[in-house]
């Protein structure tokens, strides 16, 4: 099996605002995070040569992206009061961007006394090649072939971390050769190489809405999905 070549923790994305931005995540083990994802494909080398999968220089204007999310107010003040580090309070018009199913919920917006989680926006990303996040919520994929289960997809782990859009995998039901992107994990797992993390969002308790992920594949010319994550 291929082992990977990069650092990894299940569940746990080494949050990073497009640099080598390390445990910008929450102190909290237990707590759940709404993930927007897309995998950028304009991406050039920063050196002829590259030596590590965040020796990159996107061409992707991130600063496009940043904006549109501060305009839309999306995203609020940074959280720590630098932009740098990529996570940000939630701003004014987060509501209208993403939906919460049924009543309204009791969601703390502010870092709490006791150190419990709460929600804020991350930005991640991007790396030259697409990664891998799962969480504990995380159970099997499903063949968009014949649709059944592929129960055995953590033997696969390890080569798709390394090499996610190249290493495939073969149904046991049916024999369809894939990619594990193209397998679907009914939001419960999810590749990019360019993320928007909402802390304290459980699954299933909110999406965003259509026109949010219109206006993101505008801004990057790529395709937006969703996803949940427990962890641990």
């Amino acid at each position: 099996m291929i082992q990977p070549n990069y650092e990894f923790s299940p569940g746990v994305p080494p949050f990073e605002l497009f640099q080598d931005i390390k445990n910008a995540t929450t102190s909290n083990s237990h707590d759940s995070k709404l993930v927007l994802a897309t995998i950028v494909t304009d991406i050039t080398t920063a050196k002829d040569t590259v030596t590590s999968k965040e020796d990159v220089t996107p061409t992707l204007n991130v600063q496009s992206l940043l904006t549109y999310l501060q305009n839309a107010k999306f995203i609020g003040i940074p959280l720590n009061g630098k932009t740098i580090d990529g996570r940000f309070r939630v701003g004014e018009g987060f509501f209208e961007l993403i939906a919460f199913m049924g009543c309204s919920p009791y969601l703390p917006l502010e870092p709490q006394p006791d150190g419990k989680p709460f929600c804020y926006i991350q930005l991640a990303g991007p790396w030259l090649l697409p990664r891998f996040y799962y969480g504990s919520n995380t159970k099997w994929p499903r063949c968009n072939n014949c649709r059944k289960r592929i129960a055995n997809w953590q033997e696969h782990l390890a080569a798709w971390m390394a090499e996610p859009q190249t290493v495939t995998v073969i149904c046991p039901h049916c024999n369809k050769q894939q990619l594990p992107i193209d397998l679907d994990w009914h939001h419960e797992a999810g590749f990019g190489n360019l993320f928007i993390i909402i802390e304290h969002v459980f699954p299933g308790e909110a999406a965003p809405v259509p026109t949010f992920l219109i206006n993101l594949k505008r801004i990057t010319n790529t395709q937006w999905e969703y996803f949940y994550l427990t962890v641990p």
